[in-house]
């Protein structure tokens, strides 16, 4: 079910995605989207998703001093809960692949923690949510704790412009652990795809997770949409936690 709501709301955003590069233009064009938009845009369209619905939602964006790599946000509802972490591949080098790798694991790790400190913060946030409207999705505070008891789920979304470099050549078959069908598109586009040697799918099972769910997206186009433009990747990624 939850799968279900994730996938419509990966597909629906990449219309979000779009508007967002229209909007931001040529920041985006150049540098792809910084991560607070990306992650907070897909963050609205789960929400959006859920309470289409039913279900009511609130977005807590995790505090500064879990030190924490970069940001990461989680969408609570009555019945479970979702963790989003955006990543912007503005380099496709190692280092930047590290990065995402290690906030995952960083919040894999959270949302597995034991959950007793947080009991009575987890008990205001559902007394609170019972309060609302059943179609009610609020942002809280910093200072607001998800409930670890819920069943977790991990959504990655992430953006990169392909550059001459073989790290970006890489990029596809390291998200997807292999090479995308349609090869033949990238070529024409300028860029011939290569295989690294891990995936991340790969590199998270041997962390400990259980096998996700890896989609590569393009949502740009020219020529008034005629055209898709395969330069520009969005990657998103579902995981069962918990």
């Amino acid at each position: 079910m939850v799968s279900d709501y994730l996938s419509t709301s990966i597909q629906r955003f990449q219309s979000d995605c779009l508007q967002l590069c229209e909007q931001h233009y040529p920041t985006v064009h150049n540098r792809g989207m910084r991560e607070n938009h990306l992650g907070k845009a897909l963050c609205r369209r789960i929400i959006a998703t859920l309470k289409e619905a039913g279900f009511s939602a609130e977005l807590i964006q995790r505090q500064n001093e879990e030190q924490l790599s970069q940001p990461v946000f989680c969408i609570q509802s009555d019945e479970f809960a979702v963790w989003v972490i955006a990543h912007r591949l503005l380099s496709a080098n190692l280092a930047r692949r590290q990065a995402l790798i290690k906030a995952i694991v960083q919040t894999r790790d959270i949302s597995q923690a034991n959950a007793d400190s947080e009991t009575h913060s987890a008990s205001e946030q559902h007394t609170e949510a019972q309060a609302g409207s059943s179609t009610a999705a609020t942002t809280t505070n910093l200072g607001t704790q998800p409930d670890t008891h819920l069943p977790q789920h991990l959504v990655l979304v992430a953006d990169h412009w392909f550059d001459r470099s073989k790290a970006s050549k890489e990029i596809p078959a390291w998200w997807l652990g292999q090479l995308p069908e349609n090869t033949e598109a990238y070529l024409k586009d300028g860029v011939r795809l290569l295989v690294p040697e891990t995936s991340l799918p790969a590199q998270l099972q041997q962390l400990g997770l259980q096998p996700g769910q890896h989609t590569i997206h393009h949502p740009l186009t020219r020529d008034h949409g005629s055209r898709t433009v395969y330069k520009y990747l969005l990657l998103t990624a579902h995981y069962t936690l918990t």
